[in-house]
């Protein structure tokens, strides 16, 4: 926000923008971006409702470009492996995740 404090408020969208994918969890990154975008939503009043209606929408489209992947900070859940196959066969839990410095070539994070 401290671009947006200072008259950038391209910058800050950027980077709001690029932080949300990280962590789609994370409302505060995501009421911070309508805060710069639709100030009018905010006062004189919060509006709940739109705010509700906005979530709704971007988790939509977000579940859209994931291919129906459930995500969070610590990466994309892999369906269709249980619990006893992760283990039998890899010996630990994974997750895919693009982000995570500790990805192999086959982009499997181990934990």
């Amino acid at each position: 926000m401290e671009y947006a404090k200072n008259g950038n408020k391209e910058a800050a969208i950027k980077e709001l923008d690029e932080a949300l994918p990280l962590d789609t969890d994370n409302f505060l990154i995501r009421k911070q971006r309508w805060y710069i975008r639709h100030p009018e939503k905010f006062s004189p009043a919060i509006d709940i409702e739109w705010q509700q209606k906005q979530l709704k929408e971007e988790k939509a489209k977000e579940t859209q470009l994931k291919g129906g992947l459930e995500c969070g900070p610590e990466g994309c859940e892999i369906q269709g492996l249980s619990r006893l196959t992760e283990m039998c066969f890899y010996k630990m839990p994974f997750k895919y995740s693009k982000t995570s410095r500790e990805i192999n070539p086959a982009g499997f994070v181990f934990s």
